[in-house]
């Protein structure tokens, strides 16, 4: 009897490694559906992320608020990379910045979103269904907790532009004589640049000219003759980009 036992425990531990090894992406880019792949991302060998994702309807946080938690307010076709090599694609999602960065992605069958874990996500690349604009997100040590988060990247070369933003909320001012009468909740934006060095380094940028000019301080004449064409705008990110993007050209020369 000892002896079978032995065999059929054999047997079961050959039928896992085998499951698992079948599970394994057969390329650091294999694409997955959402759509197509959605249960199996639940419950299917080592795609299994049940236990660290919850579910939730999307937008429930935002009732008697003005505003939304969201990075983005529009459900953007996203592209997930995954750390362990898996990749989905055309997805809906959103990120939401309130407090915890959590990544959802909708499910249109069912009306409701799903927060991704994000432990499990490397990066990626939300487009915007309209206009058709792709933002890109990748991790950094940022923020008060010096944790990894996401951040949008705005130039990617030899010096690297970031944006981090984060949402909180100003509570409703009623019930004194000095209120505002506001008597709704807001949600707020604050938004933090960096500049990645060549040496890693991520720098927290002074919202300036100057700022600027600290981190990036070779071809001073060149780059200020162009600041000076090209003013900074910060609530307009696409000129820090375009800023960081002239400088890295200077450097190529």
């Amino acid at each position: 009897m000892k002896i079978n036992y032995l065999i059929f425990i054999c047997f079961l531990l050959l039928s896992s490694m085998t499951l698992f090894a079948q599970n394994q992406p057969s390329n650091p880019n294999q694409a997955v559906s959402l759509e197509n792949d959605f249960k199996k991302l639940l419950v299917d060998g080592n795609l299994n992320r049940a236990s660290t994702m919850m579910m939730r309807g999307f937008d429930n946080r935002v009732k008697n608020y003005r505003g939304t938690p969201y990075f983005f307010d529009e459900w953007h076709i996203t592209e997930i990379h995954l750390k362990d090599g898996y990749k989905f694609e055309g997805v809906f999602a959103k990120l939401d910045i309130f407090k915890e960065q959590e990544l959802m992605v909708l499910r249109k069958e069912k009306g409701d979103s799903i927060l991704v874990d994000d432990v499990t996500v490397a990066s990626f690349i939300m487009q915007h269904p309209e206009t058709g604009t792709k933002h890109v997100f990748k991790r950094y040590a940022v923020g008060s907790s010096k944790g990894e988060r996401f951040c949008e990247v705005l130039h990617e070369g030899k010096y690297t532009a970031l944006v981090f933003q984060t949402k909180s909320i100003i509570p409703a001012d009623v019930g004194n004589s000095q209120s505002s009468g506001r008597d709704y909740d807001k949600f707020v934006s604050n938004t933090e640049f960096f500049i990645v060095t060549p040496e890693n380094e991520v720098v927290k940028l002074k919202k300036s000219k100057k700022g600027l000019l600290q981190i990036l301080n070779q071809h001073e004449k060149e780059f200020e003759a162009y600041l000076a064409k090209n003013k900074l705008d910060f609530d307009k990110k696409e000129t820090l980009a375009g800023a960081v993007a002239f400088y890295n050209s200077l450097l190529e020369k």
